[in-house]
């Protein structure tokens, strides 16, 4: 492996965290509303369960985002080093998508205050899409 594609490893990995963390916020909150609600695990073979358990449902709904646009961010991740195009540009916006990620779960499992929300999403998806147009220029000016 070359040495300058070392870095952008720390990135996927804090990804991989915050998909873990969410993780666990999930089942806490979910397990403290089935708790409250006297939700059982078959309930929620139904809608009618789930509905009982409305006030977990952030959080669910992060970790579900946390496989949508952050997939594209592995992809990514893994080609530009896979091709060795690892840089600081890129490294910078790897660090900036995954804070925006981050920012945009704690929004969304606390206040859920939609505009703050749409902001971190959109930015740095904005960011990742930049990043993977610099990556196809890069690689269409090598032929």
């Amino acid at each position: 492996m070359n040495l300058t594609n070392q870095p952008l490893i720390v990135p996927l990995l804090a990804q991989v965290v915050l998909t873990c963390l969410i993780w666990l916020w999930m089942l806490a909150t979910r397990y403290q509303s089935m708790l409250k609600h006297k939700v059982r695990l078959k309930d929620l073979a139904s809608e009618k369960g789930y509905e009982k358990i409305k006030d977990s449902i952030n959080p669910s709904d992060n970790f579900e985002n946390l496989f949508e646009m952050p997939v594209l961010f592995f992809a990514f991740i893994i080609t530009v080093m896979f091709t060795y195009r690892s840089d600081g540009v890129f490294l910078a916006g790897s660090w900036f998508f995954v804070i925006t990620r981050a920012l945009h779960s704690i929004i969304h499992c606390t206040s859920n205050h939609v505009p703050s929300r749409f902001a971190f999403h959109f930015m740095g998806s904005l960011v990742l899409f930049v990043m993977w147009f610099r990556f196809a220029i890069q690689i269409y000016q090598i032929r």
